[in-house]
């Protein structure tokens, strides 16, 4: 299964990651969608535990704030796609302008980058201080500053090609090996009908 969980900027102020289920994407042909359905680690609700290194997938981010404060126009977060072994470096780093209200909360889609590398896949976000005038609660928050990031989504990226002669091929020969079991026996079983001294034949 996919790993998640939500990240906290500040207190009051949380995010959770969640991939877009690009099965019930209408730019997709028929085709891409039917293919999508049966991808390799599909689960319901459209997450993938498992995506490919041409894949170019989109997540949503849902950011709630619970804070006193009105995150106004110029406030921004950072988002992060890192592959690789342990807390991976980011191989994308982008940023989000978000504008939310106190009270309330606010969804915004990011990623479409091509995943490239074979790892273990991590979405991360961040960001910086906050800063405005006085006491006001209209503040700006700031994007995430270097390369640090929480991990707020996790997932396996694979050749497709390497895919199948990991987990697939040996599948294929289980059923083959299955098959060829049943005909030997079927066809001993018509041997010994032929044999038998009261056979029909």
């Amino acid at each position: 299964m996919p790993a998640s969980q939500p990240v906290t900027f500040h207190e009051g102020l949380e995010a959770r990651v969640e991939p877009i289920d690009e099965g019930q994407d209408s730019d997709l042909t028929l085709f891409q969608r039917a293919r999508n359905e049966f991808e390799p680690g599909k689960t319901t609700g459209g997450r993938r535990t498992i995506y490919f290194t041409e894949e170019r997938p989109r997540f949503t981010v849902e950011i709630i704030n619970d804070t006193e404060y009105d995150f106004v126009e110029g406030s921004s977060i950072s988002w992060y796609i890192a592959i690789g072994d342990g807390m991976p470096e980011p191989v994308y780093q982008e940023e989000i302008d978000i504008e939310i209200p106190s009270g309330e909360s606010r969804e915004y889609e990011f990623g479409g980058e091509l995943l490239a590398f074979e790892g273990h896949g991590v979405i991360g976000l961040s960001s910086g201080g906050h800063s405005g005038k006085g006491d006001s609660v209209k503040r700006e928050l700031h994007s995430g500053s270097g390369r640090n990031y929480s991990p707020a989504y996790s997932f396996s990226v694979w050749d497709r090609d390497h895919y199948r002669v990991i987990h697939e091929r040996p599948k294929e020969m289980q059923r083959t090996a299955m098959m060829i079991t049943f005909l030997v026996a079927m066809i001993g079983m018509f041997q010994l009908m032929f044999t038998l001294p009261f056979s029909p034949f």
